[in-house]
């Protein structure tokens, strides 16, 4: 099982925002998409998501094509954060993040651990009584990846097929300090060790550089280079796609690339 776009291409007003893309995310493993502002970065997540439909090709999701899934079990098995969310309701963060319970029938106990344990998790646990509406964009930021976590947290067993979970976050660790950046790193790989497929888009290449299985790096509406971070994050490489002169070395600390500008 897998998440896959074939032959994608996503035309705008006579634009190409994508141009035949084939990418694969695969449970277990983090892949995260590169490149400069206008590559298609978030154009190919929102595809890969159902947001969007594209103009040509496919997104094949666990074996079928996504708009051939009913909304609600399609939804117990790939969550979305998405760059920017906007809720204007005075709902409290505990609220909030229990939305994304809703496709589930796991019943109100269940559904209340989980919640309480994804904003343990995302460090906002004394955030779960306050007002959403009230809260720094760091802290809303904190509480939509719990919100994002739990919809996906259990597989769903009394589902008649077996399917693999999926989680895309579109930029995660812009609003965040140093520590909750670290943080989100050691969250996404907790999950993906749970076999769950991760997709994340960043502007960060170290952060990428550190945390991915694979890394595809797009340009003008296409990938461009797609491999592990060690065959796509070469000096060459980013001053091609990027227009900056850089050094890319060994982290003595981690063995994880190291790029330097």
């Amino acid at each position: 099982m897998s998440l896959v776009a074939e032959k994608l291409s996503l035309n705008c007003s006579g634009v190409f925002l994508l141009r035949d893309v084939n990418v694969s995310i695969l449970p277990g493993k983090i892949t995260t998409i590169v490149g400069p502002n206008g590559a298609g970065k978030t154009s190919l997540l929102r595809c890969l998501s159902n947001d969007i439909s594209p103009t040509s090709g496919s997104i094949i999701f666990n074996g079928k094509d996504i708009n051939n899934w009913d909304p609600i079990d399609r939804a117990k098995s790939l969550s979305v954060l998405t760059q920017h969310s906007s809720l204007d309701f005075p709902f409290t963060a505990e609220e909030v993040v229990l939305l994304a319970r809703t496709p589930h029938d796991t019943g109100s106990i269940r559904d209340d651990e989980i919640v309480a344990t994804a904003l343990k998790i995302v460090d906002a646990t004394y955030l779960a009584n306050r007002q959403y509406t009230q809260l720094s964009g760091g802290e809303k930021q904190r509480i939509h990846l719990a919100r994002s976590l739990a919809q996906i947290w259990d597989l769903d067993t009394k589902q008649k097929d077996h399917t693999d979970r999926f989680l895309l976050l579109d930029e995660p660790t812009s609003s965040f300090d140093l520590a909750h950046q670290q943080l989100t790193l050691e969250i996404v790989s907790s999950f993906s060790s749970r076999g769950v497929g991760i997709l994340l888009v960043m502007h960060d290449l170290n952060l990428a550089a550190k945390c991915s299985d694979q890394v595809i790096m797009m340009e003008c509406g296409k990938p461009v280079k797609t491999g592990l971070p060690k065959e796509v994050f070469t000096a060459e490489n980013i001053e091609q796609v990027f227009g900056v002169r850089v050094k890319v070395q060994e982290n003595p600390e981690n063995k994880k690339l190291l790029i330097v500008i």
